[in-house]
C-alpha cells in the first residue's frame, strides 16, 4: 500500500538508482522525494526503454549530481517514464539551465519547480526552448539569479498554457519598456520582493 518514497541525507550510486527504479515499476509508487542526497557517478538506463513507472510526482531537494550535459541519451532511455510524468521539483539544488533536449521530454509535465537554485537571464532560452515543457501550467522560480522583468517574458512566452507564475524574490528590473504580451492563461503572478517600482506593460 505505500504510494511515496523520501530518501534523505545519502550517498547514491547511480548504478544502485537505476536497479532501485526498475524495481519500483512492480510498486504502486506515485510520489518520489530525494532530500540531501548526493548522485555519484553515472549508470546505464538502456533497461528503462518503454517502460512507463506509476510515479508521477518527482522531488529533489538539496542534491548534487553529475551535469546534465550530454545525458540526452539517458533521458531518451528514460522518455517512455519522464513523458507522463505530472509534477517535477528541483530546489536548492546549484541548476544553472535545463538542456534544451532535455525540456522537450517532459510533454504532460503540469508543475515545474527549480526554485533556489542559479538559474541567470541567459540560461532562460535553452531552459524554455520552443517546445520544452508544452503543457506547463504552473512554474515556480522563486529565488534565482533573475534580473530582467522583459526577458522573462520573452523567453517564458512560447508556454502557452501557463496559469502560474512565481517570479518572486529575484532582483527584476522593468527597464527598458516591454511590448511583450504575457500568455491570456495567466491567472496567478508573483512579483513580490523583486524591487519592482513600476510595470508598463498593462497585464
Amino acid at each position: 500500500q505505500v504510494t511515496k518514497i523520501v530518501f534523505g541525507d545519502l550517498l547514491v550510486p547511480e548504478v544502485l538508482l537505476a536497479a532501485v527504479m526498475k524495481f519500483i515499476y512492480y510498486m504502486r509508487i506515485t510520489e518520489l522525494k530525494f532530500e540531501s542526497c548526493t548522485f555519484l557517478g553515472n549508470a546505464s538506463w538502456f533497461h528503462m526503454d518503454r517502460l512507463i513507472l506509476p510515479v508521477s510526482s518527482l522531488r529533489f531537494h538539496n542534491v548534487t549530481s553529475a551535469s546534465l550535459t550530454d545525458r540526452d541519451k539517458d533521458f531518451a532511455h528514460l522518455s517512455g517514464w519522464l513523458e507522463t510524468l505530472q509534477n517535477l521539483t528541483v530546489t536548492q539544488s546549484q541548476v544553472t539551465y535545463i538542456p534544451c533536449s532535455i525540456g522537450k521530454v517532459f510533454r504532460t509535465l503540469r508543475y515545474l519547480d527549480v526554485s533556489e537554485n542559479h538559474l541567470q537571464d541567459q540560461s532562460m532560452r535553452p531552459s524554455f526552448c520552443q517546445g520544452a515543457f508544452p503543457q506547463l501550467q504552473v512554474l515556480k522560480l522563486h529565488r534565482n539569479n533573475l534580473s530582467s522583468f522583459h526577458t522573462m517574458c520573452e523567453m517564458l512566452h512560447q508556454l502557452e498554457k501557463l496559469v502560474h507564475l512565481d517570479l518572486s524574490q529575484n532582483g527584476l528590473l522593468a527597464i527598458p519598456p516591454s511590448s511583450c504580451q504575457w500568455q491570456p492563461s495567466l491567472r496567478i503572478l508573483n512579483l513580490s520582493t523583486t524591487g519592482l517600482d513600476h510595470i508598463t506593460l498593462p497585464l
